[in-house]
């Protein structure tokens, strides 16, 4: 569902973090699950207007194999949008009807790394943790501070990060039943780099990887929301054995245009000797001469006295840096 955003509307986005998912992309994410038992508890956080939870249940009648019952749990933080996420959910019963599958909703119009974290922490009265066995996920992005009290929270229960997305999804996979399975569309960052490392660990030591889809363009998939980082689709399972292989693939725009796919060993992903844990997302038509490039060099950044630091050399930053033709003081980019 796309609705033209006022300046206030967008801002209010914004700091809620908010971006809704196109349904095309809900389609797609819905399409990566695998077996599911006959009665399905499926997990909608950060449900906006419902469209992953819609294209979850469309899945199901149209496949047809052994779901007879969908129990959904949703969470929305946004009074605004509660009443399309109610209408949404009612075309879900309806769908479902049609084809002899129960459907039924829980709105929880609440913040669910507050409830959530309270509940494992042992908080809210003793209230039962909920068990999911599958989770669709377009969780907010927005960077929490050291002292919030989303950090706070996730601290509580031995969850350490930087980033509303990741609280999330570390979160949910913690609701997730053994073998249950989690799709999920966020920023690639957690994939690297220092400030992700204790979830990268956390993720990696409860969850099986078995999915990972790139967007070629980081700008197509959030076009309306000016969104300039990069997203990933993964799709991975509770449990703690690593498949053998991984499949990755590719798309061009939010209508995921000449998708293609390659399968690699876990091993080309993470890395067994790797302490920071990187999960890698390779190409399929240049990662091998990369990766033989890359190992026949004999020296790293760090014994040539070079380090990385990310994010402030970029073209849409610096637009009044930028030169046509070399000039006294200027480097490529």
């Amino acid at each position: 569902m796309f609705r033209s955003c006022t300046s206030a509307t967008r801002e209010k986005r914004e700091k809620l973090g908010q971006f809704f998912t196109v349904v095309p992309v809900a389609d797609f994410m819905a399409s990566l699950f695998g077996n599911l038992p006959p009665t399905v508890r499926l997990l909608d956080a950060g449900a906006g207007a419902g469209v992953l939870t819609k294209a979850f249940v469309a899945r199901c009648c149209k496949k047809n194999d052994g779901v007879r019952a969908i129990e959904t749990t949703l969470y929305e933080i946004d009074s605004s949008i509660l009443n399309t996420l109610s209408e949404t959910m009612r075309e879900c019963e309806r769908l479902c009807a049609q084809t002899g599958i129960r459907f039924s909703f829980t709105i929880h119009a609440s913040d669910f790394i507050q409830e959530i974290s309270e509940r494992l922490a042992g908080g809210w009265f003793n209230l039962p943790i909920p068990v999911f066995d599958a989770a669709i996920v377009n969780p907010p992005y927005r960077k929490i501070g050291v002292a919030s009290k989303e950090r706070a929270a996730l601290r509580s229960v031995g969850v350490e990060t930087g980033n509303l997305y990741s609280g999330f999804v570390a979160l949910v996979q913690r609701l997730l039943a053994p073998g249950g399975q989690l799709v999920a569309i966020t920023p690639r960052s957690f994939c690297n780099g220092p400030y992700f490392y204790s979830f990268r660990v956390d993720f990696l030591k409860n969850m099986e990887l078995r999915r990972l889809h790139v967007f070629e363009s980081r700008r197509d998939i959030f076009r309306n929301d000016g969104i300039l980082q990069e997203n990933i689709i993964f799709h991975a399972t509770r449990g703690h054995a690593q498949p053998h292989e991984v499949v990755v693939s590719y798309s061009q725009g939010a209508h995921l245009e000449n998708t293609s796919k390659a399968v690699f060993d876990f091993p080309k992903i993470v890395h067994p000797d790797d302490n920071e844990v990187f999960i890698h997302i390779p190409s399929p038509t240049s990662h091998a001469s990369a990766q033989k490039t890359m190992s026949s060099l004999d020296s790293s950044l760090v014994s040539l006295g070079l380090a990385v630091s990310t994010g402030r050399i970029v073209d849409f930053r610096l637009q009044d840096a930028l030169r046509e033709q070399p000039e006294r003081g200027t480097v490529p980019l």
